[in-house]
């Protein structure tokens, strides 16, 4: 019965269209009527409208705009459906940087690592995603900004793989005139170089030197042996002095308090910074830059043959004669033993030079066990 009267309302309207066409009546959509029974009878065959039956009249409305399609699109207000109108429309889709291509209305993501939409690389280039890795950018040009993964660095205007800004961290750039690093990626200035005059000399000594090995550090505190060092971020005429101890290769590598760059003993090849020149036989020049005597029984290299150093107060001020040695008193030996004109081995706590020395056959830290 239903389709029966569908069927009789759309011959009555045809007749109506050809008698009006026929006498001459001008037809008017606005006031054409389709009756129906159901919210099915209006069907208008159109996705962005809402179709009624209200009161046995059909009505069929424009969805507003951005309401979804059943193809993934939305409603553009009017009657078509299109694949997005902003950002917005594309949350569904693209959770994470949704993008809506305002020419083509279709949704695209910066940061689904797909080269998709109208990207020139993995998510950044084209009118949507910004210039990749490595691209020139300036901040103040929306139109030149950076990918989703990518930063512009604005002091060498290039986009950049993380925040790679020199006038904040020293010796770090983006760019591969300045560094090792391909263009785009942040590193370490090339080694001794400073683009930026970051570490000259009229910065102040303790930045002087140039870019250092270290990320972000001059060479004067990168914690190496760089450059024209002689030890560890000092010395070498343009790094700060260098502290007692430390090693130098002539008097001006050394702080004023301990400026004597020495030997630390005789039989040393590296000489070091000191507070005196230390040249007596038996002193030698420690790991804090102090001229000290050495350990009794020490064996220094400038005694004369089998002797070492001696202890304070014997007849010979720095060294004395070791087990064997000729002797007049006991005196004149390490072990205080002299026997038939030669030093005898010591016993259990008398200094010794070396196991020889002791009657137990064991020296240890210049003491006989």
């Amino acid at each position: 019965m239903g389709n029966r009267i569908r069927y009789a309302r759309a011959l009555a309207a045809t007749t109506v269209l050809l008698l009006g066409s026929i006498m001459g009546c001008p037809f008017h959509a606005e006031t054409f009527v389709r009756h129906c029974a159901m919210d099915t009878d209006c069907d208008d065959g159109i996705e962005c409208t809402t179709d009624k039956c209200v009161n046995t009249v059909c009505s069929n409305t424009n969805n507003p705009a951005h309401t979804p399609c059943s193809n993934g699109g939305v409603c553009d207000g009017m009657v078509t459906c299109l694949g997005c109108l902003t950002d917005v429309d594309c949350m569904m889709y693209h959770s994470t940087s949704p993008v809506c291509d305002m020419k083509t209305q279709t949704c695209v993501s910066c940061s689904d690592g797909v080269k998709d939409g109208n990207e020139t690389g993995i998510d950044c280039g084209g009118p949507d995603c910004g210039a990749c890795l490595g691209n020139p950018c300036k901040d103040t040009d929306a139109g030149a900004s950076c990918g989703n993964s990518t930063v512009c660095d604005e002091t060498e205007n290039v986009c950049c793989s993380s925040p790679c800004d020199p006038t904040i961290t020293n010796c770090i750039t983006c760019s591969a005139k300045n560094g090792a690093m391909a263009d785009g990626t942040c590193g370490t200035v090339t080694f001794g170089q400073d683009p930026f005059n970051q570490c000259n000399g009229s910065m102040g000594p303790a930045l002087a030197g140039g870019c250092g090995k270290a990320m972000g550090k001059c060479a004067c505190e990168d914690m190496q042996v760089d450059g024209k060092e002689t030890d560890v971020d000092c010395g070498g005429g343009v790094c700060p002095p260098c502290e007692g101890g430390q090693m130098c290769a002539q008097d001006s590598d050394c702080d004023p308090n301990f400026g004597n760059c020495v030997l630390a003993t005789p039989a040393a090849t590296n000489k070091i910074c000191c507070n005196s020149l230390c040249g007596a036989t038996c002193f030698a020049c420690n790991s804090g830059g102090m001229c000290v005597a050495q350990p009794v029984g020490f064996p220094d290299p400038t005694c004369p043959a089998n002797e070492a150093c001696a202890p304070e107060g014997t007849a010979n001020p720095n060294c004395i004669g070791m087990a064997g040695a000729s002797c007049k008193s006991n005196g004149n030996c390490l072990s205080n033993s002299c026997m038939s004109g030669a030093c005898a081995k010591g016993v259990a706590g008398k200094p010794c030079s070396g196991n020889a020395d002791c009657v137990s056959g064991s020296c240890q830290n210049y003491v006989c066990m």
